[in-house]
């Protein structure tokens, strides 16, 4: 069984480089969660078409002024708090 992810090469183009450090690791998983969580968005309509953008062959919500919520999520997959938040974690798995 082969997944979507891995024909289009969509996993190797968000990591385009090999994570060697926790700064590197920390951005592998926001951008993954970032595309899991516009996936998901999508997938349920829970926001406007207009609210996302295609990058990577992949509908990735992006901030958008007429949709406050799609802008709320945006920010909080943005700020520093969610880095704290991965840091944590990935700080308990090593």
């Amino acid at each position: 069984m082969t997944f979507p992810i891995l024909k289009t090469g969509l996993l190797c183009a968000l990591l385009s480089e090999v994570v060697t450090t926790e700064q590197q690791s920390l951005i592998a998983v926001k951008k993954l969660l970032a595309v899991a969580v516009s996936c998901i968005t999508y997938l349920r309509g829970l926001f406007p078409e207009k609210a996302y953008g295609s990058k990577y062959k992949v509908m990735i919500l992006r901030e958008d002024r007429s949709c406050p919520g799609a802008r709320q999520i945006v920010q909080w997959l943005v700020i520093s708090e969610m880095e704290q938040w991965v840091m944590v974690f990935l700080k308990k798995l090593y």
